[in-house]
Order: C-alpha cells, then sequence, then structure tokens
C-alpha cells in the first residue's frame, strides 16, 4: 500500500509540476481584511511563484497581504537565496512577517532568519529537508541539490530558538523523509497529503496553518 501511494504521489507532482490542475484566484472569496503581520510564502527547488497561487489566495482570503518571492527557481546556492530574500524584504518595506517556507523554501526561510533575528513571527515549514535528502545526490547539475547532501551544510540548519515554529510534513512524500522535517524541540504536525508537491496544494494544511497563526503561540 506504501509502494502504490508513494507512485501515485510521484504521478500527481508530475501533473501539479505541469501545471495541472490551473488554480484561478476566483476559488477563494475575499475575506473581510483585519491587521495581521504579513505572509511570505517560498517556494522550493524548482518551484514557480505561480505555483504557489492556490496557497496565495487562501491567506489573501484570511485577510493576510501575501508575498511569493522566486530566485530563480531556486537552483542556485541555499545560501545566495537566504540573501536575496533579504534583499527582497528590504525592497519592499516588509516589517515583522510570518514566514511559511516549502521544501528547500525553509531552509532558504532559516537561513535567513539566523541573520535577521527580530523579522520573522512566526515561522511554518512545510515538507523541508532539514536533514537532507537522496535527491541532493542527483541534483549535479544544480548547487542547491547538492547542498542537501552536503554534512557541512545541513550541520548550519540549527534553530536558534524553537517557539513560535512549526514543521509540518507527510509520509507520503516522495522526496523527502518525513524524518527530515523533524527537528528536536520543534512543534511538528504530519498529515495525510500526497506528494512533495502536493503538500503544498493541500487546502487541508492551508486550515491547519490558519489555526496556528490564531493562537498567541503556535
Amino acid at each position: 500500500m506504501g509502494i502504490l501511494k508513494k507512485i501515485y504521489s510521484g504521478i500527481l507532482d508530475g501533473l501539479y509540476f505541469l501545471g495541472f490542475p490551473v488554480f484561478e484566484r476566483s476559488l477563494f472569496k475575499k475575506g473581510n481584511k483585519r491587521e495581521k503581520y504579513p505572509i511570505v510564502i517560498m517556494p522550493g527547488f524548482m518551484a514557480t511563484e505561480k505555483m504557489f497561487d492556490r496557497m496565495q489566495n487562501y491567506f489573501e482570503s484570511k485577510g493576510y497581504k501575501v508575498y511569493v518571492p522566486c530566485f530563480g527557481m531556486q537552483l542556485q546556492d541555499i545560501n545566495k537565496s537566504a540573501l536575496d530574500l533579504e534583499i527582497y524584504v528590504k525592497k519592499n518595506k516588509i516589517g515583522k512577517f510570518i514566514f511559511i517556507g516549502h521544501s528547500i523554501g525553509g531552509l532558504i526561510g532559516l537561513l535567513y532568519w539566523k541573520k535577521n533575528k527580530d523579522k520573522i513571527e512566526r515561522f511554518v515549514s512545510i515538507s523541508s529537508p532539514f536533514k537532507g535528502t537522496w535527491i541532493g545526490y542527483f541534483g549535479f547539475m544544480f548547487k542547491s541539490p547538492r547542498q542537501l547532501v552536503n554534512k557541512r551544510f545541513l550541520e548550519k540548519l540549527k534553530f536558534f530558538r524553537k517557539d513560535n515554529v512549526c514543521s509540518i510534513a507527510t509520509r507520503y512524500d516522495e522526496v523527502v523523509p518525513i524524518d527530515s522535517s523533524k527537528v528536536n524541540g520543534v512543534k511538528f504536525i504530519e498529515v495525510d497529503s500526497i506528494g512533495h508537491i502536493g503538500i503544498a496544494y493541500d487546502e487541508m494544511v492551508y486550515d491547519k496553518i490558519g489555526k496556528l497563526l490564531k493562537r498567541k503561540r503556535l
């Protein structure tokens, strides 16, 4: 059963990557806006802003101002992407914000946060490989996946604080093993989403994040 789910998740991820289904902004009606911390959603490896329209629409419908930066599909050095995120935040004059990072996006956010400790109010990662992943052995053409099997780099991925931090992952992720998303002392939520990209399209995940953000502390 587990193998079938892995195969199914791979097929789903392929369809999502090719743009099926296409999610339009009209899927979610705008809610009543009120003052909240803005949200910065950081896509992962080979992802584009468009792939996160569904997540952006959801949180905008809840009254959040949402930003979705993308740095060349995150193929470059993850440290460089963290610097690019710093530039992006300054350029857009974003104050303190809520960070949501998918996959490598979570690592980019963590490296940014360690340098800018007063900027992130809440930190949420979705299927982020804090302990690396096997796919790094097949990403020799690009810098970022190679870093996922680099011990020296992975050692840098330590949280300087663990309050208001949450990691979300699924065991049906064919790219990032669920244990790689678990960090000692950090709140962890397991979901039943299918696939590494599928979890980023799952409204159930958005609902869980939305409920977390309503709490005083994650």
